[in-house]
């Protein structure tokens, strides 16, 4: 399959609300609350490790966002992808999901390395993580959801033990592009191109922000 970048998404979608209480039940030792002071535009959400019973709602999440990029013309992840390697991602223990209550806001995967790593001159030295697979439901477009997520990503890295976390964006996603400087992530040099459907080649760039751990280093 194609690993198709972490920022796929609008950056700071969300999804609907559903009953509350629903996830505490489920996991109650794995729930973080996510932003703590930093919450934003009211934004208040759990992260939790995704687990099989998420895989329905998560798939169909991915879709709509699929559909809502195409229709913005950017034609980054496809009717296949990510949704068909998210499965493999729960049995991993590597997909985490941003909910409030039973509705899940948004995901992202943290894993330990990707394809096309090498094509780049990373800077940051340390044990390195990668966000891939992020993700946020469109029916909620700026209510600072993807911001939250990233930092929870940022924060769930440090604690399995990383001193970077480091990310690919496809070139076009200016959204994307956006949050990540925002939120202090550096561009290192050089391009990774990924062949993908019919022909087509996807130029990603290659991104890395110091984690707490690697700066008290």
């Amino acid at each position: 399959h194609h690993r198709r970048h972490s920022g796929g998404v609008r950056p700071g979608a969300a999804g609907g609300r559903g009953p509350g209480g629903v996830w505490s039940r489920l996991c109650p030792h794995l729930c973080q609350k996510a932003g703590g002071e930093n919450w934003e535009r009211g934004v208040k959400m759990e992260l939790c490790l995704a687990g099989m019973e998420d895989l329905d709602q998560v798939e169909r999440m991915y879709r709509r966002i699929v559909a809502d990029m195409e229709k913005k013309g950017l034609f980054i992840w496809n009717q296949y992808y990510p949704a068909e390697v998210l499965g493999e991602d729960i049995a991993q223990r590597r997909l985490y999901v941003c909910r409030e209550g039973g509705a899940i806001w948004g995901a992202f995967a943290l894993t330990e390395w990707e394809e096309g790593e090498g094509d780049i001159r990373w800077t940051i030295p340390g044990k390195a993580l990668y966000l891939d697979r992020l993700g946020v439901e469109p029916a909620r477009s700026g209510k600072g959801v993807g911001t939250q997520a990233v930092r929870q990503a940022m924060a769930q890295a440090e604690k399995r033990g990383a001193e970077v976390l480091r990310l690919f964006l496809a070139e076009g996603n200016e959204p994307a592009f956006r949050l990540y400087q925002k939120l202090g992530f550096c561009r290192a040099s050089g391009i990774y191109e990924e062949k993908i459907d019919l022909g087509h080649t996807l130029r990603q760039s290659g991104w890395e922000i110091p984690l707490a751990a690697g700066i008290r280093e």
